[in-house]
C-alpha cells in the first residue's frame, strides 16, 4: 500500500504518515505518463511552500488523493505539498517520454505514483505537464527536466539536482538577467515585471552586496555565479555575506565572500569596518534571513550611503507577517520582491527559450563540476520514515547548515 505525506495547512510542525488503501489503476489516457518518485529533497523551502502555499497554488499541484482515509481527507485543513525531486517512468502512452525514463522536477512526496498529460516544449530536453487541475498553476513547477543517456549517472548528481538545482536556476535568473553586464546580449530584466528597473540598477561595479542568509541553498549559488559566471570587472565592490553563527564557518569556507558578518553585528559599524564609504551604492539582497534581520539593516543603514536598494528572495519561514507586512518594514520604495518566474517568462522570450535552458543547464552542471557547494554533505535516508524523522528535526533546527536531507523512496 502506497503512503504520502499529509500536513496541518496552519502549521508545518503537524504532519502525518498515512496509509492509503489499495485501488486498481485507471488506464492512461493519452499523452500521458506515470511516475514515480524515487529521490527528493527536504529543505526549509518545503515550509515556506507551507506558509505561503494559498498565494502560489502549492497545495494544488498534488491534491490530497482521493482514497485519503478520514480525518486527513479534509482539504480544508489537511493537504499534500510537493518536492524537487527525481521520478521515474513506470507507465507511458507518449513518445516524448519513455517507459523506464528519469525525469527531474516538482514531485509528489510519498510512494503512491501519479499520472500526468504532458505535452513537448520549447527545449528537448523538458516536457511540460499540462494536467487540467494543474494548467493555471506557474509554469515554473510544470516543466520537468528529461534525462538523457549519462546525463545524472550517479546519485550524488541525483542528490544535487534534486536539493538545489531549482536554486541554483533562481540565482542564475538573478545573476544573469535583473543584474545583467551584457546588455546586447541579455536585457536587465525587472525583478517582478513592475517595479522599474534599469541597466544602472542592475550596475555593481561600484556596489556593495550584502547576501542575506549567505550559506542558503540559493545564496551561495549565486555568490559563486558572481565570482565564476561575472567578468571580473562587472563583480561587486564588495561582497558580504550576512548570516547567523552557526553557519559563518561554513559560510566562510566557500571563499566566495570577500567577508561574513553575523545578523547580531552592528549594521553601521560592520560597514565602516568593510570601508564601505558614504558615496557607496549598497544592494541587499535577502534569501530568507531570520527576525527580518534584512530590514533591520536596511533602515539602520538608509541615509548612511548614496543609495541603498533591497531585493527580497525568500522570507523566513517560521515569520508570522505575510509577505506584504515583511515588505513594509523596509525602507520606503527601497525594496522589491523577486518573482522567479515572471524573471524566467521574460528571459526566454528575449534570448529564445532554447537558448534560455541550454544555457542555464550547461551553468548547472559547471557548477557541479566545480564540486558544487564546499562543505555540504548529504545525509540520505531511506523510506518514508526517515523522511518524517527528517522533517521533525528540520522544524526543530536541529539539522546543521553544512547537510543537505535527501530521501530514497
Amino acid at each position: 500500500m502506497a503512503q504520502i505525506q499529509v500536513i496541518n495547512k496552519s502549521n508545518y510542525k503537524e504532519h502525518h504518515l498515512v496509509t492509503l488503501p489499495d485501488q486498481k489503476r485507471l488506464p492512461l489516457a493519452e499523452s500521458s505518463i506515470r511516475v514515480q518518485t524515487t529521490l527528493f529533497s527536504l529543505s526549509v523551502n518545503n515550509f515556506t511552500y507551507i506558509r505561503f502555499g494559498h498565494l502560489i497554488g502549492w497545495w494544488d499541484f498534488h491534491p490530497l488523493p482521493a482514497t485519503t482515509p478520514a480525518p486527513f481527507n479534509d482539504p480544508k485543513k489537511y493537504g499534500c505539498i510537493s518536492c524537487w525531486g527525481i521520478g521515474v517512468v513506470i507507465e507511458s502512452t507518449s513518445p516524448l517520454v519513455p517507459k523506464g525514463t528519469k525525469i527531474w522536477g516538482y514531485l509528489p512526496i510519498g510512494t503512491k505514483p501519479v499520472s500526468k498529460t504532458i505535452s513537448a516544449s520549447e527545449s528537448q530536453n523538458y516536457f511540460i505537464d499540462t494536467t487540467e487541475h494543474r494548467k493555471h498553476l506557474p509554469d515554473l513547477y510544470n516543466r520537468y527536466f528529461i534525462y538523457r543517456g549519462s546525463s545524472g549517472a550517479s546519485e550524488s548528481d541525483f542528490a544535487w539536482d534534486a536539493t538545489m538545482k531549482i536554486m541554483f536556476e533562481t540565482a542564475y535568473l538573478i545573476n544573469r538577467f535583473v543584474l545583467s553586464w551584457d546588455l546586447k546580449g541579455y536585457p536587465t530584466l525587472s525583478p517582478n515585471g513592475s517595479r522599474p528597473w534599469s541597466p544602472d540598477d542592475a550596475d555593481l561595479k561600484n556596489t556593495v552586496v550584502l547576501v542575506f542568509a549567505p550559506s542558503s541553498k540559493v545564496g551561495a549559488a549565486f555568490a559563486q555565479q558572481c565570482r565564476v559566471l561575472r567578468p571580473k570587472n562587472h563583480q561587486p565592490r564588495r561582497l558580504i555575506g550576512v548570516g547567523s553563527r552557526a553557519s559563518k564557518s561554513l559560510t566562510e569556507g566557500f571563499g566566495w565572500y570577500d567577508e561574513v558578518v553575523l545578523y547580531s553585528d552592528d549594521p553601521i559599524a560592520a560597514v565602516g569596518e568593510a570601508s564601505i564609504e558614504s558615496n557607496s551604492r549598497v544592494l541587499i539582497i535577502d534569501f530568507g534571513s531570520r527576525d527580518l534581520a534584512s530590514a533591520s539593516w536596511a533602515n539602520k543603514l538608509h541615509g548612511r550611503v548614496e543609495s541603498i536598494q533591497c531585493l527580497v528572495i525568500g522570507t523566513d519561514p517560521t515569520n508570522s507577517q505575510g509577505i506584504p507586512e515583511t515588505l513594509t518594514a523596509f525602507p520606503d520604495e527601497s525594496t522589491s520582491l523577486l518573482s522567479a518566474l515572471v524573471v524566467r517568462n521574460g528571459a526566454a522570450e528575449a534570448i529564445g527559450a532554447s537558448t534560455y535552458f541550454g544555457e542555464l543547464d550547461s551553468a548547472w552542471e559547471s557548477f557541479k563540476e566545480g564540486g558544487a557547494i564546499p562543505g555540504v554533505e548529504f545525509e540520505i535516508g531511506d523510506g518514508m520514515n526517515s523522511f518524517m524523522k527528517g522533517w521533525d528535526n528540520l522544524a526543530l533546527g536541529k539539522v546543521p547548515p553544512s547537510t543537505s536531507l535527501v530521501y530514497r523512496v
